[in-house]
């Protein structure tokens, strides 16, 4: 394991510095961080659900991230992007749920219901 402490005081943990994209890039920006002579860290206060806090914290450790650093990446990768670095939905991707197939299925669910529409064949074994 390598530990890697920055004059910032950001510690990185990782199996292997040389194959660990992340890590090269918390720690590049680290670098180029202290190097231009900045320093000052804001605080942010934020509030999230305990649960979810104790699973962010686990997966991030598993990482070798600590919480604050993972939202550090976080507002890093949304400032590139110029706006969240993912897909946020409401729903599921799935097409089986899109708006248009709902009104379809809610419309063959009233015609059945109805008695409309109705095709009954008998199965033959063949």
């Amino acid at each position: 394991m390598v530990h890697v402490i920055l004059r910032s005081g950001a510690v990185f943990y990782t199996e292997n510095l040389q194959t660990d994209r992340i890590h090269r890039q918390c720690i590049g920006y680290a670098i180029h961080t202290a190097q231009k002579g900045v320093v000052a860290m804001a605080q942010v206060n934020i509030r999230i659900d305990d649960a979810l806090k104790e699973e962010g914290e686990r997966l991030f450790g598993e990482l070798g991230l600590n919480f604050s650093t993972a939202v550090s990446i976080f507002v890093r990768q949304s400032v590139r992007e110029g706006g969240i670095p993912f897909v946020i939905k409401l729903q599921d991707t799935d097409p089986f749920y899109s708006e248009g197939n709902i009104r379809h299925l809610l419309k063959v669910k009233a015609d059945v219901d109805a008695g409309r529409n109705i095709v009954i064949r008998d199965l033959i074994e063949g």
